[in-house]
């Protein structure tokens, strides 16, 4: 259950990590979306204002021109000034104007270039090309940005070709753009945060305005061509991947783009948002530095992460809580799967689960004693189960008392206990627990006394392991238990009666599937020695054991729980002999057949005898059914039920062998017995005046309550001389006939024996 505990913790912190990851994954994914959607937003917003601006210079040097050459004003100097001063007062990004030929040279300037050397633009070497393809343009052309000498200022030159109506070029007219903090691009430029703008001449690649650069910086930024055939390529790669064009094709559809570079101004990585303008040109873009957005996620994935640190930390406090919580009722259950809670003691599990592992890892001398409470079956029965507990438990509190420290009392069954000890003298410990437990116990003025049958063994000179040396106490305590109230120490002979009871249980079995048990019968004869009836007795041949004596196979069998199987075989190998014996004598004889205890308090009995004996034609009132007094110690009501049965369906009921059980004067008064049999062991000695009157008393005793009484045993003619005297009425045994088979009885006629 631990391990599932932390298998499940384990799982739960994986798919939480699992989820943790793709959360990072989706942060990451979000704020680089978010980013490019900003960085194109800006895109678009710096394009369509650039675009705008430089379509009102365009108009501007449009509108400009055309006034200064319309009838010739430009000739007019104070005019042409006038016009161009007021002109430039509204342009504050713009530093000058000029009007030149298509020669190039100047014809009309702005007053701040009057009196200064003017370069002829079709000639100048940086100006030469951006002239000529101004010459050859409707539109307005921008050039690169250079240091303009006549007013050593750092300008973007934009100019426009003025045409007749016959479309010939008649003059330019040109503007210098402010690259300092009048600049253009800061009417452009959005400002925010650290936002940065760029305008890059898509013609030469090089830089024309760039937002957050000093005068002093131009050269750096301005005198050199920026985006080479290799940063091409570099951002062609990314184009390629991200939306899968050329980046020719994706300048050429106007569209916005996002790319990735690093900044020659920050010296780091930056996100840049393009779009281009192919109407003059030029690329827009706006840049800003890429740890503003890894930030951003370095700081979301660290909150996530230290959240799922603290999700793990509680969980983990949760699960060691349970664990804890676990522990203690694995422990609390443990214990209680080890302690009996009668007898405040350690159980059979204790046995099993503890001692046993203490016993391998340190085997020492250790002696067992087996102790079962004779007759405790009567104290339940009596006075009730709870009753029954509670002596239970002041008879495990009197062993408490009574041993040492280092001994182990255990309760191993209902009225079981054992007693592991390495006290040296074993046996006497063993006479002084049994001494103890005989005391009287007073529970609420009730006083109960009982005996003990203990079996005693040691290791390691009878056993080599701990359940071994159990089970050889048990086989002495099971010795003891034939005398009761008796300490007896295991010898390793009383193991080859228990392995010889093993082998007959085993034998018996296999013989009830190879049909070895038979059924004889002894007759019964009156006073007169005229026949009266027959006992149906049970027998067993086995091919390796031989001829097993009844009350050898028939205890093992009760011992066993295998008598109510053979009870039920042998029970319908008699009534199959009886029926045939009834139609034999035509006559009604009484038929005895014994049942086991065991066999009587199987549910449905009843109904079987009861279905077989109709079945068989067998008339229930010749059925004599033998039961031995050991019924009468089993639940009563049960029993007097049970009896009471098979009287009202008139079978008849003997107690066997009476005199040597449990019975008692109320017993008898209270069941529906019809029969008492004296058991051979009072008939044996009759000549003992004491015997001759107990079987007297018995005699007089059954007649007394209208009983019909047998003497079983009987040998010799004397003995049937005194209990005709003492009034017995029929007789059994060896002196009329020994029990015969089925054959012998039908082949004999049974004449009156009065020798």
């Amino acid at each position: 259950m631990k391990q599932n505990l932390w298998r499940l913790f384990v799982l739960i912190a994986s798919v939480s990590l699992v989820l943790l990851l793709v959360s990072m994954h989706q942060l990451n994914k979000t704020v680089w979306d978010k980013a490019e959607m900003k960085m194109l937003a800006y895109a678009k917003i710096i394009s369509s204002a650039g675009h705008e601006i430089f379509i009102g210079n365009e108009a501007l040097l449009d509108i400009l021109g055309s006034r200064l050459i319309e009838n010739q004003y430009y000739k007019n100097i104070d005019y042409a000034r006038s016009i161009l001063r007021r002109t430039l007062e509204n342009q504050p990004y713009v530093l000058a104007f000029g009007l030149l030929n298509p020669e190039g040279e100047y014809i009309a300037v702005s007053s701040n270039l009057e009196n200064q050397p003017l370069p002829n633009l079709a000639r100048q070497p940086q100006t030469a090309k951006n002239f000529e393809l101004t010459l050859n343009s409707d539109r307005m052309i921008i050039g690169d940005a250079y240091i303009f000498k006549p007013l050593q200022q750092w300008i973007v030159p934009i100019r426009k070709a003025l045409r007749n109506k016959e479309g010939e070029v008649i003059a330019v007219m040109a503007a210098a753009l402010r690259l300092d903090d009048q600049a253009l691009l800061n009417k452009v430029a959005i400002s925010q945060d650290q936002l940065n703008a760029i305008i890059i001449n898509e013609r030469s690649g090089r830089r024309l305005m760039m937002s957050g650069i000093s005068l002093s910086e131009g050269t750096h930024f301005y005198g050199y061509t920026y985006l080479t055939a290799e940063k091409k390529r570099f951002f062609d790669t990314q184009v390629q991947e991200k939306y899968n064009q050329s980046l020719a094709q994706k300048l050429q559809s106007e569209d916005p783009f996002v790319v990735t570079g690093i900044s020659e101004k920050m010296g780091e990585e930056i996100i840049v948002g393009a779009q281009y303008d192919k109407d003059f040109d030029l690329i827009y873009a706006m840049y800003e530095p890429l740890k503003t957005y890894q930030n951003e996620i370095t700081y979301g994935a660290l909150k996530n992460f230290l959240i799922y640190l603290v999700l793990m930390m509680a969980l983990w406090v949760i699960f060691r809580t349970i664990e804890k919580q676990e522990t203690n009722i694995r422990k609390k259950l443990t214990f209680q799967a080890m302690q009996d809670s009668v007898a405040d003691l350690p159980n059979r599990n204790y046995v099993d689960s503890v001692l046993k592992k203490e016993f391998e890892d340190n085997a020492r001398q250790i002696s067992v004693i087996y102790i079962d409470l004779d007759n405790f079956k009567n104290i339940n029965d009596t006075f009730g189960h709870a009753m029954g507990d509670r002596f239970i438990a002041s008879i495990a509190q009197v062993l408490k008392n009574n041993t040492g420290k280092l001994d182990h009392v255990v309760r191993f069954g209902a009225d079981e206990f054992l007693v592991f000890t390495n006290q040296q003298d074993a046996l006497r410990l063993a006479h002084f627990l049994q001494n103890c437990v005989s005391h009287p116990i007073d529970i609420d003025g009730n006083v109960f006394a009982v005996t003990a049958s203990i079996g005693l063994a040691e290791y390691p000179q009878q056993a080599s392991s701990l359940n071994e040396l159990i089970g050889c106490a048990d086989i002495a305590m099971q010795a003891a238990k034939k005398t009761k109230d008796a300490v007896i120490k295991f010898h390793p002979s009383m193991q080859d009666e228990v392995l010889n009871n093993a082998l007959i249980e085993l034998n018996m079995r296999k013989g009830l599937e190879k049909d070895e048990f038979f059924i004889q019968f002894q007759p019964q004869f009156k006073q007169n020695g005229s026949l009266c009836g027959f006992e149906a007795l049970a027998r067993w041949k086995n091919d390796e054991l031989g001829l097993v004596p009844p009350d050898r196979f028939i205890r093992i069998a009760e011992e066993s729980g295998f008598m109510p199987t053979l009870g039920e075989h042998l029970l319908h190998k008699t009534l199959q002999g009886i029926s045939k014996i009834q139609a034999h004598f035509q006559s009604s004889l009484m038929f005895s057949i014994n049942l086991s205890v065991r066999q009587l308090m199987v549910d449905g009995f009843n109904q079987r005898l009861m279905r077989e004996v109709i079945a068989r034609g067998i008339n229930p009132a010749q059925l004599m059914l033998e039961v031995t007094e050991s019924i009468f110690i089993q639940d009563k009501s049960f029993v007097h039920r049970t009896l009471s049965e098979l009287k009202e369906a008139s079978f008849k009921l003997s107690v066997d062998d009476f005199g040597t059980g449990y019975s008692s004067l109320s017993m008898l008064s209270e069941f529906p017995i019809d029969e008492l049999k004296i058991d051979r062991s009072f008939v044996v000695n009759l000549k003992k005046q004491q015997n001759k009157e107990l079987v007297s008393s018995i005699i007089m005793l059954g007649k007394h309550l209208g009983l019909h009484v047998i003497s079983e045993g009987v040998e010799q003619r004397s003995e049937i001389d005194v209990l005709n005297t003492l009034g017995c009425d029929c007789y059994q045994g060896y002196y009329y006939s020994k029990p015969l088979s089925l054959s012998e009885i039908l082949a004999s006629n049974f004449a009156t024996k009065n020798d």
